[in-house]
């Protein structure tokens, strides 16, 4: 089953927090017992390494922080399309 594979990686890069993407990978590597709608976000020690269930707030930030990233290169794409302001004195 996957998750023997997902075990043993667990213990080969000893991670400190783990972030379970999802109702069914917080339910299986947290417990049947944990409730999204309740304790998303919370953290919960099992053998040292801290699992925490869908945080959305982090999720939606990371993507905002790409989308960032994305238009920044355009913008900087876009920059170096433009004719410099000395190239602009020179023509007039």
């Amino acid at each position: 089953m996957c998750i023997d594979w997902l075990k043993k990686q667990i213990e080969i890069v000893s991670p400190k927090i783990i972030v379970c993407v999802g109702r069914i990978a917080a339910q299986k590597m947290i417990g049947k017992s944990f409730k999204v709608t309740v304790q998303h976000g919370e953290f919960v020690d099992i053998d040292g390494i801290l699992y925490t269930g869908p945080v959305a707030d982090l999720i939606s930030a990371v993507v905002a922080l790409l989308m960032a990233l994305f238009e920044f290169k355009a913008m900087r794409k876009l920059e170096n399309s433009l004719p410099k302001s000395n190239e602009l004195i020179d023509k007039q």
